[in-house]
């Protein structure tokens, strides 16, 4: 069976208690604005005067000097009293429950009367989930036997359970697909250069020599000067001919890091030879195995993708309500 959670009750205030004999209470214990007893002491440290720290607070937003001596003050002054013997004087003022009328109750018990108090009025268990009911503490059970909101709790917590379950498995499915969509923009760039405008590259020279290899013929000079450097068409970081694994003749080439990275699947390709001709054939990387990788990519982010729609359907379906989340398709 569920057994209710009763939510703690906050501090007592001055609508929850009366004083038995506020007459009679140290005059050293009242606040010389309200002058009532002290509810939280705060004492200004200019002159050492000490009042409600609400009282004071409220004073100094429309006064800037003390109600006592008039001794210009600021509301950083102003600090609670946090000294155990007088917090013991104000805890034994002794008070009555204005609830149930219970009377010689310590201030300072005032909190833990409350939370038993017969009388104190309070919400339905079920208010979290939009019970209405709100009466004295004494009647709840005769309440919690007719709720029925409360007999539909177990199974709202249940639910909202499983519902906070299903969202967070659609996060990890969101994160993931964000990585694919990433890696796949990536991989989609690395095909492109790959392309190189209609001239793909290869891990071998088209040209007759060496000679005729712009990129060769490039690599070949004094590569520390600025105006012959290497760039990979990829990470456009600055390469010398021995991390060259693709390139093209005309112009173009990539670095064994991104072949690596988008391609670990695949023939390993090697660096550059500083001379070799067409006719030497190696394996090599092409267009049609490149389109094979890409397509392969694209398929696992169409079906983590499926899986998230799935995922957010019956996360929807358990809370029974109208499924306002985007699908991805």
């Amino acid at each position: 069976m569920f057994t209710p959670i009763m939510k703690p009750r906050s501090r007592p205030s001055a609508g929850d208690y009366q004083y038995v004999d506020e007459a009679a209470v140290d005059a050293e214990l009242k606040c010389l604005i309200c002058t009532r007893p002290f509810q939280v002491a705060a004492s200004l440290q200019s002159c050492g005067h000490v009042f409600c720290q609400t009282c004071i607070t409220t004073w100094i937003s429309q006064q800037n000097s003390c109600p006592v001596c008039r001794r210009i003050i600021s509301p950083g002054e102003i600090k609670p009293i946090t000294a155990r013997n007088f917090i013991n004087m104000l805890d034994n003022i002794l008070v009555y429950c204005l609830h149930c009328n219970v009377t010689n109750i310590r201030r300072g018990d005032m909190g833990s009367h409350l939370q038993k108090c017969s009388m104190v009025v309070i919400s339905c268990s079920a208010a979290d989930i939009k019970c209405p009911w709100k009466g004295p503490r004494k009647e709840m059970s005769k309440h919690l036997s007719l709720c029925i909101f409360q007999q539909i709790h177990p199974l709202i917590e249940t639910l909202q359970t499983e519902a906070k379950s299903k969202a967070n498995v659609c996060n990890q499915l969101r994160e993931r697909i964000d990585a694919m969509d990433k890696k796949l923009q990536e991989q989609s760039r690395f095909i492109r250069a790959f392309m190189n405008n209609g001239r793909p590259m290869s891990d071998y020279c088209i040209a007759l020599s060496p000679d005729h290899c712009k990129i060769m013929k490039h690599a070949g000079g004094a590569q520390n000067q600025s105006t012959n450097r290497l760039f990979c068409s990829v990470c456009r970081s600055n390469v010398s001919s021995g991390s060259i694994s693709l390139h093209h003749c005309d112009g173009g080439c990539i670095c064994q890091s991104c072949i690596k990275k988008y391609c670990s699947d695949l023939t390993t390709i090697q660096a550059l030879p500083r001379q070799q001709t067409m006719y030497e054939l190696r394996p090599r990387l092409d267009a049609s195995s490149m389109n094979r990788q890409l397509s392969r990519a694209r398929n696992g982010l169409r079906s983590a993708r499926r899986t998230q729609n799935v995922a957010i359907s019956e996360s929807v379906s358990l809370l029974n309500v109208p499924q306002t989340t985007h699908r991805y398709e």
